[in-house]
C-alpha cells in the first residue's frame, strides 16, 4: 500500500515539474490548489482549485495537482483551523453563556478565523517554496525523481 502511494506521489511530482509554464504560474496554481484543502468543499476541492487557478490566471493543472497532493490531510487541516483560531482569538465565554447554538457559533467563528489565517500563512510559504524550487532546481529534481527514484511493483 505504501508503494502505491509512493508511485502516485512520484507521478504527481513528475507531472508538476514537466508543466511547460513559467515558475510564477505553476507556483500560484499549486498554492491555490493546496489552500483549497483548508476549506470544507465536500469533495469538490480539486474542481474548485482548477476554477480558482483559471480565475487567478495561473496554471490549472498545477492547481489540480496541489489539491490532489494533500487531499488525504483534510481532517488535519480542519482541526488545524480550529486550533489556530482558538490560539489567536481565544474564547472564554462558551461555558458562561447557555445554549448549544452559542457554542456552535463560537466554534464556527473560530474555524473561519483559523481558516483565513492558515490559508494566508500556508499559501505564502508554499508559493515561495514552490517558486524557488521550480525556478532554480526544476531540471535537476526532475532528473533525480525520474531516473533515481525507483519503486518496484508489488
Amino acid at each position: 500500500m505504501l508503494k502505491n502511494y509512493l508511485r502516485k506521489l512520484k507521478f504527481l511530482i513528475i507531472r508538476l515539474f514537466r508543466i511547460k509554464d513559467n515558475a510564477h504560474g505553476i507556483a500560484m496554481g499549486f498554492t491555490i490548489g493546496l489552500i483549497t484543502n483548508f476549506v470544507p468543499s465536500f469533495g469538490t476541492g480539486p474542481f474548485l482549485s482548477v476554477g480558482a487557478a483559471k480565475l487567478f490566471k495561473s496554471n490549472p493543472v498545477a492547481g489540480f495537482i496541489g489539491a490532489v497532493s494533500i487531499v488525504w490531510a483534510f481532517p488535519f487541516c480542519f482541526y488545524l483551523n480550529i486550533l489556530v483560531g482558538e490560539r489567536v482569538f481565544p474564547i472564554d465565554n462558551i461555558l458562561e453563556e447557555p445554549g448549544l447554538a452559542i457554542a456552535g457559533l463560537s466554534i464556527g467563528l473560530l474555524f473561519i478565523k483559523g481558516m483565513i489565517i492558515n490559508m494566508i500563512l500556508f499559501g505564502t510559504v508554499t508559493y515561495y517554496l514552490v517558486y524557488s524550487t521550480i525556478k532554480k532546481h526544476r531540471n535537476f529534481l526532475l532528473m533525480c525523481v525520474h531516473k533515481n527514484w525507483i519503486i518496484q511493483k508489488q
